[in-house]
């Protein structure tokens, strides 16, 4: 195994952790009747790693974040989350989806890299991608180029995948 299979178990907890502190800090009228179950279904469920097409749609999406950042284009951004989006930022601390829709009009991107990209079905219709990500940006006009250990947490809603989190963690 590769020196970042314990990083990726690692993010999966914190992932799977944070996700039941995302959902139940939500009202439940903001949460959605299927999310609910999630963070029991991660434990209880037997983990794999789904089929390669579904990854890869998975993967796409997580890419089209970035190109729709890079590219301003705000509506697919915003189309690519679910509503009760959390973003875990190096740089920004937690943010909401609104939060994190306000912050996109100050960011800059020029270029980025997903590595070692790598997804697991954490329960039915959720899935869990972990990678390393290099990024050269510019935040409110200072700019600024890091690595960081990725963990992004995708929901399928009716057949469309949607971010429901998305964590950096810079490297130690």
């Amino acid at each position: 195994m590769k020196v970042y299979s314990g990083v990726a178990v690692s993010s999966l907890l914190a992932c799977a952790l944070t996700a039941q502190y995302v959902i139940a800090r939500r009202s439940p009228a903001s949460v959605k009747q299927q999310d609910k179950g999630i963070v029991t279904e991660t434990f209880s469920s037997s983990a794999g790693q789904g089929d390669a097409a579904t990854m890869a749609t998975v993967i796409r999406q997580e890419k089209a974040a970035f190109e729709a950042l890079k590219n301003k284009d705000k509506k697919t951004y915003a189309d690519l989350m679910a509503d009760e989006m959390t973003v875990i930022s190096a740089d920004e601390g937690m943010l909401d989806k609104a939060a994190t829709l306000k912050s996109f009009d100050s960011e800059t991107l020029s270029t980025y890299s997903l590595n070692d990209v790598s997804g697991i079905t954490v329960a039915p219709n959720v899935i869990l991608l972990t990678y390393k990500l290099h990024i050269k940006t510019a935040l409110a006009g200072k700019p600024h180029e890091g690595n960081f250990f990725v963990s992004s947490l995708w929901v399928n809603r009716g057949g469309v995948w949607k971010n429901i989190l998305y964590q950096e963690t810079p490297p130690t």
